[in-house]
């Protein structure tokens, strides 16, 4: 409430927002996933179907409504993440675990082992949410989605599971400085 009392009181041109990840990741990320011994494929794709393009497609447009209410001027930018690999690395600070990791844990408690079988099922997890954003963008004129996936290298981009490299953050940047450029 006080996001939107801030967009109403300013009126900005722009709105960016970041969300879903922690949604995603973490303790949730286990719900997404099949246990490897079930025979079934890793991940739970009816379950990612309705939470991705129910679930949090409904909190976007809820997004997208309320601030068109108080501003509707206001264009919303948001991406969607690029391709992470589940390494098992968290963040560590002076030699001690701070927060993390976050996606192997899951995937591991699962049984689902195979490296390759493991970057597949995130990336999966990104696609999906990174086209419910591209259907907001081509359904609202007010919401704008940014793809980081093009332009975020899984093997060199990330300093842990979920948090990239100073030089990526920058390309990042730049990606949403020129979608902002676009609109604003």
């Amino acid at each position: 409430f006080k996001v939107l009392r801030k967009i109403e009181q300013l009126k900005p041109k722009v709105f960016l927002f970041s969300g879903g990840g922690n949604d995603i990741a973490g303790d949730e990320f286990g719900s997404f996933l099949n246990h490897a011994e079930t025979g079934l494929p890793p991940l739970r794709n009816e379950y990612i179907d309705y939470m991705v393009n129910n679930v949090f497609k409904k909190c976007c447009e809820d997004l997208i409504q309320k601030v068109a209410e108080v501003s509707p001027h206001t264009q919303i930018i948001m991406h969607g993440y690029g391709y992470t690999a589940p390494t098992g690395k968290g963040v560590s600070l002076l030699g001690f675990k701070f927060s993390g990791p976050w996606l192997r844990p899951a995937l591991t408690a699962k049984r689902i082992l195979e490296a390759e079988t493991q970057a597949r099922t995130v990336e999966v997890m990104i696609d999906s949410y990174n086209e419910m954003l591209k259907s907001l963008d081509v359904k609202y004129p007010s919401f704008h989605h940014v793809d980081l996936r093009p332009i975020i290298d899984t093997n060199v981009d990330w300093a842990n599971e979920l948090h990239l490299k100073n030089s990526a953050y920058a390309r990042a940047a730049d990606r949403v400085s020129l979608a902002i450029l676009k609109v604003g």
